[in-house]
């Protein structure tokens, strides 16, 4: 994007057009026009996004926790030691949650739009609750959650429907996730028209169709065939009906699988908090509080991604949060009336296992014995050192970061570009190279070859 301009489509380093809008690069585009193009600098925009996710995480949670102890969550209290540190001790489990998640990390650790995509929904979601409260006690509990937060409906509004924008420049029809909270979540606060309203729905939805629809036509005319065939073919409709209908059907187990699966041990404590929950009588006098917006959130995500063909794990990372707050609830309230169990057990519980899963991500990982990523830095390393910012030619790359990393794009090999370039990077091709690669994987099939620096005389 930075090099090339390419500011509404950018190309990747084979010169075909992204499948994805470009939020991500939006927000990586400063970083790299500053001239830094390491590893971190092209994952920032992912970690910035996962530290969002972990605020609002620790906001919703401590919140709710609030609501809790002013007998609003359905949960029971105890004479627990100390009670006034509650809030910030499920505060403080609900992100050790997080953290302690590879899926989670992963995502936070990656140059993918999933973690923006998810702090953009997340950040909405609060904002959808703030806007949903319908009584003094959901005031006292949510509102509790940030001391200073600006009381203006407006500035709400405004995080709501800018979140709705910028999660769907992020990845598109994700997006539509807010409104459907928002519409869902007044049918059964039985609110009416007039709490919808108080969401800014009238003009909010169209500001964020307003925005994303000019990012589509701006695409649309520079690019029809290439929008028409892949964001609307294979990115939107190809992903909802792949497979036809019976597909979605026989896989509508796979979402709530993997939630529970990719989410362990955390989502047994889940599991434990939505069945304390509805077990309470009469069922569902919890909806109208924080924990009941969790459940609904946590139902509206996992629903929306079942009925698409296109399913991955990855889908889920919005819901997160929710898992990780209800898991929180129950491990602080039901885990001390039931066990006895501290909140600071299961804070260091969930610090040893994120100890843990990190020294795998490390040391026992297949990422972390075939090394391939170290390889790829290793000689980027080596290029920068010997030419000093000379400039230099790719020839047959493919696929691979190493453009990237050294702060290029260039889609095709340009003999143009030899009066201005001192060196070229390409697979070994003989004696002569400067500095030479491990194997790394290059191509779609991801074959292994090996990348060196060679001279240009």
């Amino acid at each position: 994007m930075v090099e090339n301009g390419h500011w509404l489509l950018p190309e990747d380093m084979l010169g075909r057009p992204a499948t994805k809008p470009p939020m991500y690069n939006w927000l990586d585009a400063p970083v790299v026009a500053a001239g830094w193009h390491s590893e971190f600098a092209l994952k920032l925009p992912s970690t910035l996004a996962a530290l969002v996710v972990l605020v609002f995480t620790w906001c919703l949670a401590y919140g709710v926790a609030r609501d809790v102890m002013r007998g609003g969550g359905g949960f029971q209290m105890v004479d627990i030691p100390c009670a006034e540190y509650i809030p910030c001790a499920a505060a403080s489990v609900a992100c050790i949650c997080l953290v302690a998640n590879p899926m989670f990390l992963k995502l936070a650790y990656t140059a993918r739009p999933d973690m923006v995509l998810t702090a953009f929904l997340v950040c909405g979601w609060f904002a959808a609750m703030q806007l949903l409260r319908t009584s003094q006690a959901d005031v006292e509990g949510i509102g509790a959650v940030c001391r200073d937060r600006p009381r203006h409906l407006f500035l709400w509004q405004a995080l709501l429907w800018l979140s709705v924008a910028g999660a769907a420049l992020t990845k598109g029809p994700p997006a539509l996730l807010l409104p459907i909270y928002l519409v869902v979540g007044v049918i059964l606060l039985g609110g009416g028209w007039s709490l919808l309203r108080r969401t800014g729905i009238v003009w909010g939805l169209a500001f964020s169709i307003g925005l994303f629809g000019l990012w589509t036509y701006a695409v649309y005319t520079r690019n029809p065939e290439h929008f028409n065939a892949v964001f609307l073919g294979e990115e939107t409709l190809g992903r909802i009906s792949r497979g036809g209908p019976l597909r979605v059907v026989m896989e509508l187990w796979k979402m709530p699988a993997w939630l529970v699966g990719r989410f362990a041990p955390w989502s047994v404590f889940m599991l434990l908090a939505v069945w304390h929950l509805f077990s309470i009588r009469p069922v569902g006098r919890w909806r109208h509080r924080p924990i009941g917006a969790c459940v609904l959130w946590l139902i509206v995500v996992v629903a929306f991604f079942s009925l698409s063909g296109g399913k991955r794990p990855d889908y889920l990372a919005p819901a997160l949060p929710a898992v990780a707050v209800l898991a929180s609830q129950w491990l602080v309230f039901e885990g001390h009336r039931a066990w006895g169990m501290r909140s600071r057990h299961a804070a260091a519980a969930g610090l040893l296992f994120a100890m843990l899963l990190a020294a795998y991500q490390f040391v026992g990982s297949a990422a972390a014995r075939e090394d391939y990523g170290e390889h790829i830095l290793t000689f980027t390393r080596e290029v920068q050192r010997l030419t000093h910012e000379e400039g230099i030619l790719f020839e047959d790359t493919e696929y691979t970061p190493l453009q990237s990393l050294l702060g290029y794009n260039q889609p095709v090999y340009d003999p143009g570009r030899v009066s201005e370039a001192h060196w070229v990077v390409k697979p070994v091709a003989g004696p002569g190279y400067m500095a030479v690669s491990k194997p790394v994987w290059v191509g779609g099939d991801l074959v292994e070859v090996r990348m060196a620096l060679y001279p240009l005389d």
